[in-house]
């Protein structure tokens, strides 16, 4: 009795700091599309959140490790599963909530519902959305403030059929995929040099080059270029009705 008073008291506890957690960092509910490659996606935004919120907790810390397999509950921690259940009960809209039903308070068996439902794994599926990630480039007059996101999009519909890439690989290709133009070569250069560098230096004592890292510094060249013509947008204008007024001025006299 004793024993099962602990491990109830261990799972209300359990669910109570995930909860909580969740909360902290603003975890979106998941919310199903009829849009099949829209749901796909939506799951694995999803599933991106779950690996923030299970890193936090010892017993959840293996599930999504090696994702898109599924890591059950070592023995130790085997009676965090209901609580699982619960707390992903706690994420979804009334429609996974459907889709959940059929776990039995099963945490793990819950997660491989929902992800059958939303990002089942066909040969196709593979060839497809590995296919697309690959063919993904900055079009010619796209912002990278608009390309960022579409890039993000296409590798995570890539890792939902258990594409994997390396930290150096996934910056290869992101790099690569930028277009050359004058506002963003220079730093598309650099980039690639120190990554280069990383790659051919063994012992590299400079800190590790990060996807994150060259889009924040991409996204300040668009957010100064959009400054930039703003400004002279503003100049434009008022030009222009100086002219005008010294038309009218002219006019009167």
């Amino acid at each position: 009795i004793n024993k099962n008073r602990s491990v109830a008291k261990k799972r209300t506890k359990l669910i109570k700091n995930m909860i909580d957690a969740a909360n902290k960092i603003k975890f979106f509910k998941l919310k199903l599309d009829s849009n099949q490659r829209a749901r796909r996606l939506k799951f694995m935004i999803f599933i991106e959140d779950l690996t923030v919120l299970f890193s936090m907790f010892s017993a959840t810390s293996k599930i999504l490790l090696t994702y898109p397999e599924l890591t059950p509950f070592d023995l130790k921690h085997e009676w965090a599963s209901a609580s699982l259940f619960t707390v992903l009960n706690s994420l979804v809209d009334l429609e996974a909530k459907g889709v959940l039903k059929d776990a039995q308070n099963d945490g793990i068996k819950a997660l491989y519902l929902l992800q059958q439902y939303c990002a089942r794994i066909t040969p196709q599926d593979r060839i497809n959305y590995e296919n697309y990630f690959n063919s993904t480039k900055q079009g010619q007059s796209e912002s990278v403030t608009k390309y960022i996101p579409r890039f993000r999009d296409a590798k995570l519909l890539a890792k939902s059929v258990g594409v994997t890439f390396s930290q150096t690989q996934i910056i290869d290709k992101f790099l690569n995929s930028l277009h050359k133009s004058t506002l963003y070569a220079s730093a598309i250069l650099n980039f690639q040099t120190q990554q280069r560098n990383e790659e051919l230096t063994a012992g590299y004592s400079n800190t590790a080059l990060t996807l994150s890292e060259i889009e924040m510094s991409l996204l300040s060249l668009d957010e100064n270029n959009s400054g930039r013509q703003n400004a002279h947008s503003v100049n434009t204008r008022f030009k222009q009705r100086t002219t005008n007024k010294n038309k009218e001025s002219q006019q009167k006299t």
